[in-house]
């Protein structure tokens, strides 16, 4: 790990926002997601952690949430061939477009709020969105659960899938850890 004053960061970095998308790049065969994805106070990261900067600044949580969805995770485990998410195959996946998009955006960035902002460093975008998000906390293992579930589901519908799509997409994820582990043993030799 390495510290960098914020004198440097601020000089060296030429783009600042309040948040960013950061998503890690290296991933497994035996996640439950191959995308993991967060937005991120406008801090400096690791090698590990890439970057993506929405036009509209105000993107960045909603742009996690279609990140982590199990729509765009499907999307991304079709182009991905090894475990490394480098930028240009993530370029390559398919996106529904933010602009143009509020019915879905408006919600799906007020749970990603309720799952991201629970740091104090996050204090400013709370008080930026603080008629979007409730105060329910989403510290509880349900309420996070429930929040994913509802991000999926526009996640779903604003990709265009119908419940055969959704069925196929989901067709895996519910089997035992022993049998997905097997799976991918069988694929390992």
């Amino acid at each position: 790990q390495f510290l960098m004053s914020k004198g440097v960061y601020d000089s060296e970095c030429t783009m600042h926002s309040l948040l960013k998308t950061g998503y890690m790049d290296v991933t497994s065969a035996t996640n439950a997601r191959t995308m993991a994805s967060t937005s991120l106070a406008d801090h400096p990261c690791g090698n590990r952690v890439n970057i993506l900067r929405p036009t509209r600044r105000s993107d960045s949580l909603g742009l996690a949430a279609l990140l982590n969805s199990f729509s765009y995770d499907w999307s991304i485990r079709q182009r991905l061939t090894g475990i490394i998410i480098n930028y240009f195959i993530a370029e390559e996946t398919p996106l529904i477009p933010l602009t143009g998009s509020q019915w879905a955006l408006a919600p799906l960035e007020a749970f990603a709020a309720r799952l991201t902002c629970l740091s104090p460093i996050m204090a400013p975008v709370k008080l930026i969105m603080r008629g979007q998000i409730s105060n329910i906390s989403s510290h509880l293992p349900a309420e996070r659960l429930r929040l994913i579930a509802m991000i999926d589901a526009i996640a779903a519908i604003a990709y265009g899938h119908n419940s055969d799509g959704l069925s196929w997409i989901l067709r895996d994820s519910d089997l035992p850890l022993s049998l997905l582990r097997s799976r991918s043993s069988a694929l390992d030799s």
